[in-house]
């Protein structure tokens, strides 16, 4: 029987995979919130602070210091297939900030992340440069027009949005105009409001619920400093003063959380998984005491829930313990790991449904830790 210390533990990690980002849904009521919802705000009675009203909860978060703009502003970011992205018109604001290889008005960082070849002005050859087919609404890399789904840049207004291609950058859409607009620095941000956020009195802005994103705990910061690249093309995660690493995919966000210093998070849901039918993996370094051994860990039976797996199990040469459950609408799977007496990894993985690709983003995250004792 596991003691009540370490149920409560792993009760605290259960709630905290329940929600990845945003721990409340608010129900909209007619406010001034929601008529500017998904718009920058620029505080006209104060110091020139920048907010943004996040359209999921219509509240205000304050943009921060410059050189937090960027990781704060990409917290936001709502994933979007490629596809639909490349319906939403595209704003002739900030299209040349950084390299343009090929000098044909579009930033290497923007062709990338539209699927356009930064090497070549004219990327279909057919006498006109990429930029002026894009905004005159013709398919830079082939014949035709762009077709534009307006319903597309509607749904999506107010959001910022982050497609496959754009993962070191994000685009917003402008509800006014319904167009969208790349930034992938503070640089841009800065750029994009000085040319369309709206000013705001300090009696308005007062009225607009407010909530908070410490900048130290972006997801963009903890890639920033926590992360590198691997020859595999996922990201190695490496907690220095744990003294363990672990492997992840590229495209998933990864966070940490103020209140819980020895949890890590990563997903691949924007905002919520439960609603977006996603998972999320939790990895926690838990410090027990001497009096704990993976036994201790052993979880009793759940009344109404299918054990899938109930084992010892050995990670790359150290003890570990696996539980798995199917209940009703989630899947479960944690695998508790003994570095040291009393020192445990717990590695988590809840889904909203039994998936193989899970599993085995799972198994290769368990297969690419490194524990030091």
């Amino acid at each position: 029987m596991i003691n009540n210390k370490i149920k409560i533990l792993i009760a605290l990690i259960i709630i905290t995979i329940a929600s990845f980002f945003w721990k409340n849904k608010i129900i909209a009521v007619e406010t001034l919130a929601n008529q500017l919802s998904g718009k920058f705000l620029l505080q006209t009675e104060g110091h020139g602070e920048v907010w943004y009203i996040y359209p999921r909860d219509h509240k205000k978060y304050l943009l921060g210091k410059a050189n937090d703009m960027f990781a704060v502003a990409k917290e936001f970011g709502k994933n979007i297939n490629d596809t639909d992205l490349a319906k939403i018109p595209l704003a002739d604001i900030n299209l040349n900030n950084g390299i343009d290889s090929d000098f044909d008005g579009l930033s290497d960082d923007i062709e990338n992340s539209l699927g356009i070849n930064p090497q070549n002005a004219d990327s279909d050859n057919d006498g006109y440069k990429d930029k002026d087919e894009i905004l005159n609404n013709y398919n830079p890399s082939g014949k035709g027009k762009i077709i534009y789904d307006n319903k597309i840049a509607k749904e999506n207004a107010g959001y910022i949005l982050i497609n496959d291609q754009s993962r070191n950058g994000a685009w917003y859409i402008n509800p006014n105009n319904l167009k969208k607009y790349y930034f992938s620095s503070s640089i841009d941000i800065f750029n994009i409001i000085k040319k369309i956020s709206l000013g705001i009195t300090n009696s308005n802005l007062y009225k607009i619920e407010q909530s908070s994103i410490d900048p130290s705990y972006t997801s963009e910061n903890i890639k920033n400093k926590y992360t590198v690249v691997t020859q595999n093309n996922t990201r190695k995660f490496i907690a220095t003063d744990k003294n363990y690493s672990f492997e992840y995919p590229d495209n998933w966000r990864i966070r940490q959380f103020a209140d819980s210093p020895d949890q890590v998070q990563i997903t691949d849901a924007s905002y919520d998984f439960i609603e977006e039918n996603k998972a999320v993996i939790s990895i926690y370094y838990l410090t027990a005491g001497n009096n704990y051994s993976i036994s201790s860990f052993r979880d009793i039976k759940k009344d109404g829930v299918q054990i899938i797996t109930d084992k010892e199990t050995n990670i790359n040469n150290f003890n570990g313990y696996e539980n798995s459950y199917q209940y009703l609408t989630a899947y479960e799977k944690t695998t508790t790991i003994e570095i040291n007496p009393g020192y445990f990894l717990r590695v988590s993985l809840v889904s909203t449904k039994d998936d193989d690709n899970y599993k085995t983003i799972y198994d290769n995250l368990l297969k690419s830790l490194a524990l030091n004792k």
